[in-house]
């Protein structure tokens, strides 16, 4: 069901935007895309009918084809790369982009925000299991924080600013998969301390409790770089001490673990909330 009604929606909407599309110059960018998504189809539709690993793998794959055409720009047999022969295939509407951006973002947070309602809802009333619960809103809160500030309200004005918006937007798309990942991970991470806050946890558990905001900080230090070409010193930061705490969090509870990671985004917040007050009003500087 879900490889059907993500295929179906994907290849029929390129499709009938190249039927209305016809005599227009849009329809060439309308039919490299949909060329990729058609080869990408086979393999998710292949892994739907296939059990367990095959399928993954092959889910896996389908992900893999459709983001190598973002990355080669879509280059089409007979059409070539998008934007490459007539600057009109490539219309990137600023404004509308970055609200996508914001709109998928705001739906990946709701994920961690549903697991831990719901597993802090389905258990016990105990203090260990109230903190984690507040530790896991706090976190959430952090990571609207810190996508929000500054280069996430200025997508559009950096895409503006640049002579080939395309170049920002694909690095912008690569740093919220990333950013995204790190969430999803912080979901699951969430749903462990909630449930045994107190408990002795595994290198798996440490892995994704930390791994979790890692992920995102590395992806918020790329769409840094999207939005003002630079490289953001507290994220990297942050990365590496979420790294260097893993080895000492072996002996403590997952409570720790996760109050530990809270503590890191807070770092960040703290920096960026430094560096505002220095330069106030900072304009956008993407890469050009």
């Amino acid at each position: 069901m879900f490889a059907g009604a993500y295929v179906t929606v994907r290849v029929g909407v390129l499709a009938v935007g190249v039927l209305l599309l016809r005599g227009h110059e849009g329809q060439r960018n309308a039919v490299r895309l949909l060329f990729w998504v058609g080869v990408a189809a086979v393999p998710w539709m292949t892994g739907a009918l296939l059990p367990g690993g095959a399928r993954g793998a092959l889910w896996i794959t389908a992900a893999a084809v459709e983001y190598t055409g973002i990355a080669l720009g879509f280059r089409t047999p007979g059409l070539g790369r998008a934007g490459t022969r007539r600057r009109a295939d490539v219309v990137v509407a600023e404004e509308h982009v970055a609200e996508r951006y914001q709109q998928f973002f705001i739906i990946a947070l709701g994920e961690p925000i549903l697991v831990t309602g719901l597993t802090f809802g389905t258990g016990e009333f105990t203090a260990g299991r109230s903190a984690a619960t507040l530790v896991a809103f706090a976190t959430t809160a952090l990571l609207w924080r810190l996508y929000i500030h500054r280069a996430g309200a200025l997508i559009a004005d950096a895409m503006a600013a640049v002579p080939k918006p395309t170049r920002v937007a694909l690095l912008v798309i690569c740093a919220h998969v990333i950013m995204v990942a790190g969430i999803i991970a912080i979901a699951v991470g969430d749903e462990l301390v909630i449930t045994h806050p107190l408990g002795h946890p595994d290198s798996a558990w440490i892995a994704v409790i930390l791994g979790g905001p890692a992920l995102f900080l590395a992806g918020r230090a790329i769409f840094e770089y999207a939005v003002f070409g630079r490289v953001s010193l507290p994220r990297v930061i942050g990365v590496l001490a979420l790294v260097a705490l893993t080895p000492a969090m072996r002996p403590v509870p997952p409570l720790a673990v996760a109050t530990a990671a809270a503590l890191v985004l807070t770092g960040v917040a703290v920096a960026d909330a430094a560096r505002t007050r220095r330069l106030p009003s900072e304009p956008p500087s993407p890469p050009r």
